[in-house]
């Protein structure tokens, strides 16, 4: 009953409502998903309403020799970066130690539940640059053509992060007691 990926385009091109909540019905899940490894659950959506607002906004500048998924991944990213920036500024304006809290293990929860915050825990030991990349390749399954189409960077460039990004995954596995 659902769209095909083949019609995204046309519904991203008509500002048809009832088109763009298709649209959001299909990608909600996927934006949560990217979103929730990178910030924290707080902000999850405010952050998820963020990124289809922008997907609404700059519908306009979808080309169709583009990817769908791909773009929506750039929109994601953005809005990571840009809340983080906000943060940051919002921070050294007031003058706190306002920092962003790690996601906490939780006991006496089944055991997926401990292992999902064991790599929630992992990832935010990354940068942000690093995340992103590890989120969209191991966890969305993107391609390093892709990610570096998303992030407009060079596949270098992400293979660099991805490589950063195992080494200290192994680290703080190894301090975990995690055998790698």
């Amino acid at each position: 009953m659902g769209t095909k990926v083949a019609d995204w385009p046309q519904i991203i091109n008509d500002r048809s409502s009832h088109d763009f909540s298709v649209l959001y019905n299909q990608h909600v899940a996927t934006v949560r998903r990217i979103l929730a490894r990178m910030v924290n659950s707080n902000d999850l959506d405010d952050l998820v309403q963020d990124v289809f607002v922008r997907i609404y906004r700059f519908q306009d500048s979808f080309r169709d020799e583009s990817d769908m998924k791909t773009w929506i991944h750039r929109i994601c990213v953005t809005t990571v970066q840009d809340h983080f920036r906000k943060k940051r500024w919002t921070g050294l304006l007031s003058f706190g130690s306002e920092s962003v809290p790690e996601p906490v293990a939780r006991e006496n929860h089944a055991e997926d539940l401990q292992n999902q915050n064991f790599v929630e825990k992992a990832l935010h030991k990354l940068s942000v640059k690093e995340r992103v990349v590890v989120v969209l390749f191991y966890l969305e399954d993107s391609t390093i053509e892709e990610i570096s189409e998303a992030l407009k960077l060079p596949e270098g460039t992400i293979k660099s992060r991805l490589h950063s990004a195992r080494t200290k995954l192994q680290s703080f596995m190894k301090q975990e007691g995690v055998d790698v």
